[in-house]
């Protein structure tokens, strides 16, 4: 699964998901996340064991 943080239009948004077949894509507010987790950049990959910049 992904969170996309930033797309400007369902457009966008559906061009993405066609660059990632099988991967779920979906919009979402980074602002909130970030800030829980103490990111300062994007992207940023969260598994079950860590957070990887």
């Amino acid at each position: 699964m992904g969170l996309v943080v930033n797309v400007e239009s369902m457009a966008a948004l559906t061009a993405l998901r066609r660059l990632a077949p099988g991967l779920t894509l979906s919009p979402a507010s980074g602002d909130d996340l970030a800030q829980r987790l103490g990111l300062r950049h994007y992207p940023v990959l969260i598994t079950a064991t860590g957070v990887e910049q």
